[in-house]
């Protein structure tokens, strides 16, 4: 019975250092998500104003890749034209996805610089949000660690 009793201290012990660094952890990743997301967004929003043009599927280069965890997948690389005043521009993108040759696409590009193209036609907040939310699950995990530290002395101390 001892033996029950020592174990479930020992848990108790264990979970607040186990909730802090895994606060702490998500909250790295958090600071990555929202890096690159507002890096891209601001990239993207310079670009809203830009003109969107019908762009042509010239062709598609398909690839297997693993992940590290041995999953496959298809990733497909779409290589577009797109015409600005009669001058003939080329683009490409990676998607999960495939498209047809001659298949229709729109794409913006940049009023100064044509040959410069995207697909993206709008800005997304994903990645900030995603990193939003991961930033307050860590700082929760932070406290709830703190907050179960504290009663486990109080407990503790009772015991005493």
């Amino acid at each position: 019975m001892s033996m029950q009793i020592r174990s479930k201290k020992d848990l108790k012990e264990a979970v607040p250092p186990f909730l802090a660094f895994l606060g702490m952890f998500v909250i790295i990743c958090a600071v990555m998500f929202l890096w690159g997301g507002i890096a891209d967004y601001q990239v993207r929003q310079k670009q809203v104003d830009w003109p969107v043009v019908d762009a042509t599927v010239m062709h598609v280069d398909e690839e297997r890749r693993t992940t590290h965890s041995h999953t496959t997948y298809t990733e497909y690389t779409i290589h577009y034209q797109y015409s600005v005043d009669g001058q003939v521009y080329g683009g490409n993108f990676e998607q999960n996805r495939g498209m047809q040759v001659g298949e229709t696409i729109q794409v913006k590009y940049d009023p100064d610089d044509p040959a410069y193209s995207t697909d993206v036609l709008e800005p997304s907040l994903s990645s900030i949000v995603i990193g939003s939310v991961l930033a307050v699950a860590g700082v929760t995990a932070i406290i709830e660690a703190n907050v179960l530290e504290k009663k486990r002395k109080l407990v503790d101390a009772r015991c005493e």
